[in-house]
């Protein structure tokens, strides 16, 4: 590998794009969920 490559078995590109709307997703799922169940 070349330098600034990335390391082996790293998400790049599209693939990062996808990781990071679906961790957010679920981030904003669950905040939903807790404030529709008042905290608990």
């Amino acid at each position: 590998m070349t330098e600034g490559t990335a390391e082996a078995g790293a998400a790049t590109g599209g693939v990062n794009i996808l990781l990071r709307l679906e961790g957010l997703t679920l981030f904003v799922g669950m905040v939903m969920l807790y404030w529709a169940w008042d905290g608990s």
